[in-house]
C-alpha cells in the first residue's frame, strides 16, 4: 500500500473520530438539557403584568394575542425578563418556588416554563449580549450581588465581578464579601446591573454605595507587571444618586445621572469648591463614552444644573445613531417623574437637537430590533397600560389598556430576509 494512500486512510480516520467526538458531546448536552422547540415571535413583546399580589410574566403576539407564562403561582412574582436572542425563549427571575428568585425558562413554542438554577441566594437582572456577538446562549446576572456568567443549559455559574483569580466556574453561587479587593470596597457594596462590552472583552456595570450608585468599566484582558499577569483596575465613570446604561454593537456606553456626584468625595478638583462649600457642575446628566479607544472620552449630551430637568433609562437606537430617553424632573423624594419620551442624537450637546416622541409619563420602554416601533407603559392615573408607537411619534396604539404592566421587552427576532 503506497504511503500517500495510508496518509489518506489516517486522515479519513482522524475525521470520523472527531466527528464521533462532537456528536458524542452533542447528544451529552442534549440529554442534559433536552430543549428544543423554535418559536415566530417576530413583534411580539414580553411584559410583566402587575397583579395586586404578585406579578406574571406574559407575552403578545404581533397580532395582539397575549400568552400567559404557565406554571404561575398565585402570590409569587415574575420580573426581569430577557429574551434570548434568537427570540424563541424568555427568561425571568421568579419566585415560584420556596421563595428565592430563581432563574426561569419558558420556551414559547412549546409552551412550558422549567426553572433553571439553583441556590439560596436570589438572582436578578438577566442580560444577554453583546448585540451582533455569535455566541450569546449565555448571560450575564446579578447573585448575591456578584456578577456571574450563567449557562442556562448547564446550570453553570461563573463568577465575572469583582474578578477571582481565573474566574473558574463555582458549584454554587460562588463569591463571598472576602473577594472583593481594595479597589472594589472603595468603589461599592455590591453590584446592580452588568452588560457585556463589544465581543466580550469587558463589562459595564453599575454598583451601589452608601451615597448612591457608580459605573464602572472592568476590562477583561489580563496585562503582564512586575508580579506577572493580572486584570487591570475597574475604571470609575460616573457616580450619581442612581446611574442608568446602556451599550450598542460597536461597544460605547451611554449613561444618565440623576443626583451628581464626585466619585471620591474626599478629593474634590479644586474649581468646585467655592469657599467652604463643594459646587458640582451639573445635578443631571447624559453622557456618553466609548471604552474601546485606547484613551477614552467622555462625551457629554445634556446636563442639567437642577432638578426640574433630568434624564433617565438612556436606550440606544439599533443603528447606534440616536438615543431614546426619558425627560422629566427628580421630586423632593429623590424619584424620577418622566414628562417626554425623547429622541436624542448620540453626540456632544446631542440634546438640543433632541425631538419629542411622546408627551407625558412614560414608565418604562423598549425599542423593537429593526429601529420602528416602541413598546412603553403609560402612568394614567395611576394605571399602567402597555402601549405602542412609532419611533417617530406617530401611530400610539394600544397592546392592552385594561391591566398594568411593567417591562415590555421586544422580541429580538427578525423576518427573514428575502
Amino acid at each position: 500500500m503506497s504511503s500517500k494512500r495510508i496518509a489518506t486512510r489516517t486522515a479519513l480516520g482522524l475525521f470520523t473520530i472527531l466527528g464521533l467526538y462532537v456528536g458524542y458531546r452533542a447528544l451529552e448536552n442534549f440529554l442534559k438539557d433536552p430543549d428544543t422547540g423554535v418559536a415566530n415571535t417576530v413583534g411580539a413583546i414580553a411584559a410583566v403584568e402587575l397583579l395586586p399580589d404578585g406579578a406574571h410574566a406574559v407575552y403578545f403576539t404581533a397580532d395582539g394575542k397575549r400568552v400567559d407564562s404557565p406554571d404561575y403561582k398565585d402570590g409569587s412574582t415574575d420580573k426581569d425578563l430577557a429574551w434570548r436572542p434568537d427570540g424563541n425563549r424568555i427568561f425571568f427571575v421568579g419566585d415560584r418556588e420556596d421563595g428565592v428568585f430563581q432563574i426561569i425558562r419558558w420556551n414559547v413554542a412549546k409552551e412550558t416554563t422549567e426553572v433553571r438554577s439553583v441556590g439560596e441566594r436570589s438572582k436578578a437582572r438577566i442580560t444577554f449580549g453583546p448585540p451582533g456577538y455569535p455566541d450569546q446562549l449565555t448571560a450575564l446576572v446579578s447573585v448575591g450581588g456578584f456578577v456571574q456568567d450563567y449557562n442556562p443549559r448547564t446550570g453553570e455559574l461563573k463568577q465575572v465581578l469583582p474578578p477571582i483569580g481565573n474566574t473558574a466556574a463555582q458549584n454554587e453561587e460562588g463569591g463571598g464579601v472576602g473577594s472583593f479587593e481594595a479597589v472594589y470596597r472603595d468603589l461599592g457594596t455590591s453590584f446592580k446591573e452588568a452588560k457585556w462590552g463589544k465581543d466580550r472583552e469587558m463589562v459595564i456595570a453599575t454598583l451601589r454605595r452608601d451615597d448612591g450608585e457608580v459605573l464602572i468599566i472592568q476590562k477583561l484582558a489580563r496585562v503582564e507587571g512586575p508580579a506577572g499577569s493580572s486584570l487591570a483596575a475597574p475604571i470609575p465613570v460616573a457616580a450619581g444618586d442612581r446611574i442608568e446604561f446602556d451599550v450598542d454593537r460597536n461597544g460605547r456606553v451611554a449613561y444618565s445621572i440623576q443626583g451628581f456626584k464626585f466619585l471620591d468625595p474626599r478629593n474634590v478638583p479644586e474649581e468646585f469648591i467655592q469657599g467652604d462649600r463643594v459646587v458640582p457642575p451639573f445635578r443631571n446628566a447624559l453622557g456618553l463614552l466609548d471604552p474601546t479607544q485606547e484613551t477614552p472620552q467622555q462625551v457629554l449630551i445634556g446636563a442639567s444644573p437642577e432638578d426640574v430637568q433630568g434624564f433617565g433609562h438612556p436606550r440606544f437606537t439599533p443603528d447606534g445613531a440616536d438615543l431614546i430617553v426619558l425627560l422629566g424632573a427628580v421630586d423632593e423624594a429623590g424619584d424620577f417623574r418622566s414628562q417626554f419620551l425623547a429622541r436624542i442624537p448620540a453626540e456632544e450637546a446631542g440634546v438640543q437637537r433632541g425631538v419629542p416622541i411622546y408627551e407625558g409619563a412614560v414608565r418604562e420602554f423598549d425599542i423593537s430590533p429593526d429601529g420602528q416601533k416602541i413598546a412603553l407603559t403609560l402612568d394614567r392615573d395611576g394605571k399602567r397600560p402597555l402601549f405602542t408607537i412609532g419611533l417617530d411619534g406617530s401611530n400610539l396604539k394600544p397592546v392592552d389598556e385594561s391591566r398594568n404592566y411593567s417591562e415590555p421587552r421586544f422580541s429580538p427576532q427578525q423576518p427573514a430576509k428575502p
